[in-house]
């Protein structure tokens, strides 16, 4: 982590914000539950919808985000999703979504997201019997289309499938989770 990191995530512990995992369960009939649920179909049955509240890793997304800027960097904020079984979302929502832990890598080793739930219900599924989507904000800086045969390089630091349907992040703290939804499909 580094110092620029290190003390942002002091000075916002020492004014008083928590560090610790805050959620609470969204309202079918509100803003934020659209706002989840804007890429979902009437496929799934969506059983709970929650909004994240991480304040360490919300500093550590924004803190990124402003290196891009300071770097002259063009980028932009995407929503995008992340499906994942329901066993894995607490140590999601406290340490982030972890590259290093990716065992399947078709696009390189990153995480990886996608703008349609349909598609990253579908390459998820089977690896749990209960599953959960992430909806996060994630960085987009210098992407290029991939094949699943390129062989990755460090001139970008995002893959996209030649599909676009999938979006793969190989750094930490490019990603934020704003919602979780748990479902069956």
């Amino acid at each position: 982590m580094s110092l620029l990191v290190k003390t942002l995530l002091k000075n916002v512990h020492g004014y008083g914000y928590s560090m610790d995992l805050d959620s609470e369960d969204v309202s079918r009939h509100s803003d934020d539950w659209d706002q989840a649920t804007k890429n979902f179909t009437s496929n799934f049955k969506i059983s709970r919808i929650v909004k994240v509240s991480q304040p360490y890793l919300e500093a550590a997304f924004l803190l990124r985000k402003h290196e891009y800027h300071v770097r002259g960097h063009i980028y932009s904020v995407k929503s995008l999703m992340h499906s994942t079984g329901t066993e894995n979302v607490e140590s999601i929502l406290q340490s982030n979504l972890d590259w290093r832990r990716v065992y399947r890598q078709k696009y390189g080793c990153g995480v990886s997201f996608t703008d349609i739930a349909e598609y990253g219900h579908k390459h998820s599924r089977g690896y749990s019997s209960s599953q959960a989507m992430i909806i996060a904000d994630v960085v987009i800086g210098i992407s290029k289309t991939v094949s699943w045969s390129n062989p990755m390089d460090i001139t970008f630091d995002t893959a996209i499938s030649e599909t676009q349907r999938v979006y793969v992040k190989f750094r930490d703290d490019e990603f934020f989770p704003r919602y979780v939804i748990y479902y069956s499909g």
